[in-house]
């Protein structure tokens, strides 16, 4: 199984289709900035603000982790 980190840019579409048990995952940064976008224009969402809230914790904790280099980031990765 491979996965594919995308946004919805529909050439992705062919991409996934290509391989079989290939799993399509959303990139973070664009669900945030929906949600960010879904709160400036609305100027109210629970679901929205606790979304963002969320993402940050997450973002916190990614720049508290030391990068792996880059060997360690292809140890187990399928070539494709």
């Amino acid at each position: 199984m491979s996965l594919l980190v995308r946004d919805e840019y529909a050439a992705y579409d062919s991409v996934d289709k290509a391989a079989p048990g290939r799993m399509a995952a959303g990139c973070l940064a664009h669900a945030r900035r929906k949600f960010e976008e879904l709160l400036i224009n609305t100027g109210k969402s629970a679901v929205a603000a606790q979304a963002l809230e969320q993402i940050g914790a997450i973002y916190r904790i990614e720049r508290e982790i030391p990068a792996p280099g880059c060997a360690t980031c292809w140890i187990g990765c399928p070539r494709i």
